[in-house]
């Protein structure tokens, strides 16, 4: 890997916390490589997991084909020490328990 860039894509609260709605970011890696490829992964626990992209959905390789699930991939934001990420943006998960 020659680098990587942090983005966030929004998901639905819902699929993390029950009885919540709205939007929630959820931090996610683009993987640099010397071939011009790009890969993608979320950072949790010291270790990078490897996520899939197709039709503008992501999901962790580990939980199967979820396209379009949120709940498929870690809501705990964790940045890479070796990437840094960018800012959280404000967002708006309410409901009950909030």
């Amino acid at each position: 890997m020659t680098g990587a860039t942090g983005f966030y894509v929004w998901e639905d609260c819902s699929d993390w916390n029950a009885g919540k709605s709205g939007p929630i970011p959820i931090l996610l890696y683009s993987a640099s490589w010397s071939d011009g490829s790009t890969t993608y992964y979320q950072y949790y626990n010291g270790k990078r997991y490897d996520v899939l992209q197709g039709g503008g959905n992501y999901y962790l390789t580990m939980t199967g084909d979820i396209w379009g699930q949120g709940g498929a991939l870690f809501e705990a934001d964790a940045i890479d020490p070796a990437y840094g990420a960018p800012p959280q943006p404000a967002y708006a998960c309410s409901g009950f328990n909030h």
